[in-house]
């Protein structure tokens, strides 16, 4: 975002040359492109960096949970009367939101 935010759209041309206005305005449409054209490179590596946060936290979350599952079953094999359920399933449950993200099926929350 911040190499994004260096880009300029309007090249002075502080270069010292002396062009036309016509030459100018050449320059300028061809810089616009230019930047546009990196801004969109720019926007394509940010939503790949985001896509790839959201899968890494999603992934995360995803065996913790599946550990907290098994670690409760466990649990309720060893000794079902102390078992506090630290993980509510619905065994019954339809296809939803947290299945079709990866979730164990029946998750409730």
């Amino acid at each position: 975002m911040i190499e994004m935010e260096k880009q300029r759209f309007i090249d002075p041309c502080l270069s010292g040359n002396v062009v036309t206005i016509e030459e100018f305005a050449d320059l300028q449409v061809n810089r616009t492109k230019a930047i546009s054209d990196e801004i969109q490179r720019y926007s394509d590596k940010c939503r790949e960096n985001i896509r790839e946060c959201i899968s890494k936290v999603l992934s995360e979350l995803r065996t913790r949970i599946v550990s907290e599952i098994a670690l409760d079953e466990e649990r309720k094999k060893n000794n079902p009367i102390q078992s506090n359920n630290t993980v509510t399933m619905k065994r019954n449950a339809s296809s939803n939101v947290f299945e079709k993200l990866g979730f164990p099926p029946g998750m409730t929350y």
